[in-house]
């Protein structure tokens, strides 16, 4: 691939509420975190031909904010794939996340997951 390439990468937002310390959300949430956060694809990847799926764990407090992240699976195994896991949590932790939701509409801390494509065009 040359500098040319066009580069593209799609939030594939499959998230889920989880357990973390305090309340819970009572059903699984599918919210997409806000549209202004995406990474930047790594050059030494992009150059590598790197592409692969980062998973991402996000826990967040009642008011959406990303309090820690944890790559749940890597992009790849090469070191190219883990700047691309690495990018994916640098600019998703500075989203600011829809609150997840008690069965009774309050806000409350819990945790989404976020599967991250990336993909070279």
């Amino acid at each position: 691939m040359n500098e040319s390439s066009r580069v593209s990468a799609i939030v594939l937002c499959g998230m889920l509420a989880s357990g973390f310390v305090g309340a819970q959300a009572s059903s699984p949430v599918e919210t997409p975190p806000p549209s202004d956060c995406k990474p930047q694809y790594p050059k030494a990847a992009q150059h590598a031909g790197a592409e692969g799926v980062s998973v991402v764990a996000f826990h967040l407090d009642e008011a959406g904010t990303v309090t820690r992240a944890d790559v749940v699976r890597s992009a790849g195994h090469s070191r190219e794939h883990r700047l691309l896991d690495q990018a994916t949590v640098r600019a998703l932790s500075a989203c600011k996340f829809t609150p997840l939701k008690d069965a009774d509409g309050h806000p409350v801390a819990g945790a989404v997951t976020v599967s991250y494509r990336w993909a070279l065009e």
